[in-house]
């Protein structure tokens, strides 16, 4: 086992009670008891359970997130959010916050927010924030509008920004700017292995974790080293780039066709909600159980998904899609799911509507293409044939 979770696991049986999620969407909570280099044992409501440390998704206290007012974030070229007061001279810049005390070069550093972010210019922030600009970005805001000079930012202290824009030199003050953007970042190639939440809701990209008797030690992947409290932790995840949810997967529905050529469909599939509430956020219900996360299809919805041999497995929890239950019996809609790597039958399954959810857990190593499809089975083709599938996520 990793240095990271040896370290984890002895951390967990020094702290509060916590919530465990594994790969396969299992949950346990309490008291870690006992650990190995192979797994680690917590109490769970009066029961030790055995855990696979390799099978460890997140790490979650009750912790609530409660941002601060008035202190910059700072976010680093590795994709690291720190709330800190932020100086800079010459290429030492120095942070100051509750979780970070230290010097960083300025190259470390991607961006710098004063002001406080809100709806009205949040997208804009992140457009703004993508971009990979050739001179620095000076921020400001305009009513409901962000806009940028740019130029050479230089030195930063608590109350003014020198700048270079336009063939002069010139002092801005801090309390007029939004943001600064610098020019030029370069991220690592090092690769994260997990994400630490703090309760302050700051982003660490951590490469290793470790814990001594007062403080937890996280070493960002920008060559940042932290102390911090257990009482200041949220979350850990470790899912990073091993887990993706298909539906944050591009596709397509080559080969979808309406169940019904005369009243034609309008949506084959629809993420993480089903057809017609997706504004509203309305949960997918497959069986006794919502999901957030996962995809709605109906029946002759054919997708394709490019994978790329990238993912070892397809997860989730699949069935009928029951936002319309009380419908069912008069149409007892059926139909046949069936998921293709490459062109080979990994499954092939009748479903109806009143059969419990299924789990689905499978293997597809070296698929460069994923097709999923539904085919109809009923009297009706097409009538409320939903199907859903729950957590639907690709392992690395």
């Amino acid at each position: 086992m990793s240095p990271l979770v040896s370290g984890l696991l002895l951390s967990l049986v020094l702290t509060d009670p916590a919530t465990v999620t594994t790969l396969d969407g299992q949950t346990l909570s309490g008291e870690v008891s006992q650990f190995s280099d192979a797994a680690f044992v917590i109490d769970a409501n009066g029961a030790a359970k055995t855990v696979a440390s390799d099978t460890i998704l997140s790490v979650e206290w009750s912790t609530p997130i409660v941002e601060p007012d008035g202190i910059p974030e700072i976010q680093l070229v590795d994709g690291s959010t720190l709330r800190a007061d932020c100086t800079i001279s010459g290429d030492a810049t120095q942070l100051k916050g509750a979780a970070v005390e230290a010097s960083v070069s300025r190259q470390q550093v991607r961006s710098i927010r004063f002001a406080a972010l809100d709806a009205k210019v949040e997208e804009s922030w992140a457009e703004l924030q993508s971009r990979q600009p050739k001179q620095d970005l000076l921020v400001v805001r305009k009513g409901d509008v962000l806009d940028f000079i740019s130029g050479a930012v230089g030195d930063i202290t608590e109350s003014q920004v020198a700048v270079v824009a336009g063939g002069r030199d010139f002092q801005a003050g801090r309390d007029k700017i939004f943001a600064i953007i610098f020019a030029d970042r370069v991220s690592p190639k090092e690769g994260a292995r997990v994400k630490v939440t703090l309760a302050s809701g700051e982003q660490l990209i951590a490469k290793s974790i470790s814990k001594d008797a007062e403080k937890w030690g996280i070493s960002l992947v920008a060559g940042l080293d932290l102390k911090v409290d257990t009482s200041q932790l949220k979350t850990l995840d470790f899912g990073g780039g091993r887990i993706r949810y298909l539906a944050d997967v591009p596709f397509t529905t080559d080969g979808s066709a309406s169940p019904d050529p005369i009243f034609p469909v309008q949506w084959f599939t629809c993420r993480n909600a089903p057809s017609g509430f997706g504004v509203e956020g309305k949960p997918l219900r497959i069986g006794e159980s919502e999901y957030l996360k996962g995809l709605w299809m109906c029946t002759n919805a054919e997708l394709h998904f490019r994978l790329n041999r990238e993912f070892t497995r397809l997860q989730g929890t699949g069935g009928f899609e029951l936002t319309h239950v009380e419908r069912m019996p008069k149409y007892n809609p059926k139909l046949e799911f069936v998921v293709l790597a490459d062109g080979k039958e990994l499954l092939r399954r009748d479903v109806k509507w009143d059969d419990a959810p299924q789990p689905l857990d499978l293997d597809i190593s070296d698929t460069r293409e994923l097709v999923v499809k539904l085919v109809s089975k009923s009297d009706q083709p097409g009538v409320l044939e939903f199907f859903a599938i729950g957590d639907a996520r690709l392992i690395k």
